[in-house]
């Protein structure tokens, strides 16, 4: 990162530990699916995602989607796919991972897009869950490696302005003082 110190809110060790967790959790809850499909939110669950699956034990597609709602630091509160699932989900478990749960509108907008392909169960994963998310929006995501409190991060595939998705660690990020 070019730019001064930021805090550290997760570093990489701690973010291995726990999505470890999670693969064993979800491999646990899903061992009964003949097979998974994971669908992964572009462009920030990538790192998250790709580690995930790595801990599945479990036999897993993975498929992606890209969903445009941010500019910047801030949701433009307007949703449009600019990659949409060119697969079969009818009838098959799906697990939908997730960079950040903040407002749940893209949460909600994919929730509602694959629930049109009938898949037999949808459950979420999602890497950050923000403290202040409402309770019925916390109750969406049934898997989640950490909550953060209401400041902007990045690293571990988060971004502002496309910038600083490869860090290891998650930091704090001022978006005041860009």
């Amino acid at each position: 990162m070019t730019q001064t110190a930021q805090p550290v809110l997760f570093d990489a060790d701690s973010i291995a530990r726990q999505v470890a967790k999670l693969g064993v959790q979800i491999s646990k809850d899903c061992k009964e699916s003949s097979l998974l499909t994971v669908v992964v939110v572009l462009k920030g669950a990538f790192i998250f995602a790709a580690d995930l699956i790595r801990c599945l034990k479990i036999p897993h597609t993975v498929e992606f989607v890209k969903v445009r709602s941010y500019s910047g630091a801030k949701s433009t509160g307007v949703h449009s796919l600019d990659l949409d699932l060119n697969c079969e989900l009818s009838g098959r478990d799906v697990l939908l991972v997730e960079d950040i749960v903040d407002t749940g509108q893209t949460l909600g907008f994919l929730h509602k897009h694959i629930m049109k392909a009938q898949p037999r169960s949808l459950k979420v994963a999602a890497f950050l869950v923000r403290k202040e998310s409402p309770a019925t929006l916390r109750q969406q995501v049934n898997y989640q490696a950490f909550e953060i409190a209401d400041e902007f991060a990045v690293g571990y595939g988060l971004d502002f302005d496309q910038l600083y998705r490869g860090n290891r660690d998650l930091v704090a990020y001022d978006v005041a003082s860009r």
